[in-house]
């Protein structure tokens, strides 16, 4: 089974993907932010943050290919 870890890139690369968020939540940011620095698979957690801004993050997270894979 596959296994995806975070790689956030340059400075630049995290900043773009930042201000994307922080432009689509600018009130929520913060949590934004917070799931680009802890784990976003701690299940509680995780639970705890709006869906849509999980769903944006992470659908970021793919775009700017912070997501790899460590194979199986």
């Amino acid at each position: 089974m596959a296994r995806l870890y975070l790689y956030l890139g340059d400075d630049k690369q995290f900043e773009t993907c930042y201000l994307d968020i922080e432009n689509e939540f600018p009130k929520e940011a913060m949590s934004a932010l917070e799931l680009l620095f802890f784990s976003p698979f701690d299940q509680a957690w995780f639970e705890s943050i709006n869906n849509n801004i999980k769903e944006f993050v992470l659908s970021s997270y793919a775009e700017y290919g912070f997501f790899k894979s460590t194979g199986y």
